[in-house]
């Protein structure tokens, strides 16, 4: 068990890192599944991802169906994840909305999270829970944690001052946030510090990413 989990851990972290030897046959191996629905179980998690992230729109539909018609509960996660990393924004923004009209209700929060968890759907995810805070805030609000844990996730990878000032202006409007209201301080103070890490590791981060040995000299 412990070698099947570091295999698929170090495969998805080589195609999140773009290795081509390992994108290449996830792509032939998604083809292939579409066809034959044909996989090794150990493979689907990176193979779906992948999949998504460099395929077509079709490919993307032909996942949205799969999540309709299976009824796996283990699939259905998986496909949820994969949904969520198209690079295509146009297709995020449908698919946020997806998650308030046409996901199970108990799916919602983490279809937004895991968009907002791609770069491509960082900023999309935070424009949708703003335009429909008021739909989140009274189905996943009160005494929710899931409801906590949405605002940290959507807004844990700001680190700006634009970003800071923007989420501050948005709940500094909102009179009543209930169970939310120690999440958006934490998220606010999460933010900060990544604006003094980054002031802090800048130049270093761009040395690392002109010439990656330096970070391991």
């Amino acid at each position: 068990h412990l070698q099947t989990f570091l295999r698929s851990s170090l495969l998805g972290t080589a195609w999140q890192f773009g290795n081509q030897e390992v994108i290449g046959t996830a792509i032939e191996l998604f083809q292939e599944w579409k066809k034959n629905k044909t996989l090794d179980p150990n493979l689907k998690n990176v193979v779906y991802q992948v999949g998504v992230a460099y395929g077509s729109e079709e490919d993307w539909d032909y996942m949205w169906r799969w999540y309709n018609e299976t009824a796996d509960p283990y699939e259905k996660r998986l496909c949820l994840r994969a949904l969520a990393q198209s690079s295509e924004p146009w297709i995020l923004s449908r698919y946020l909305n997806y998650s308030i009209t046409k996901v199970r209700t108990q799916d919602t929060l983490t279809v937004v999270e895991l968009v907002s968890s791609n770069v491509n759907g960082r900023f999309l995810a935070w424009n949708f829970v703003r335009n429909n805070f008021e739909y989140f805030s009274e189905v996943y609000g009160g005494g929710s944690f899931s409801f906590s844990g949405l605002i940290r996730s959507i807004t844990s990878a700001f680190s700006t001052e634009l970003e800071l000032r923007e989420v501050e202006a948005f709940f500094g409007e909102i009179p009543d946030l209930g169970s939310g209201t120690r999440a958006t301080r934490q998220a606010i103070e999460t933010i900060r510090g990544n604006i003094a890490w980054l002031g802090a590791n800048l130049d270093l981060l761009e040395r690392c990413l002109k010439n990656i040995e330096q970070c391991f000299t």
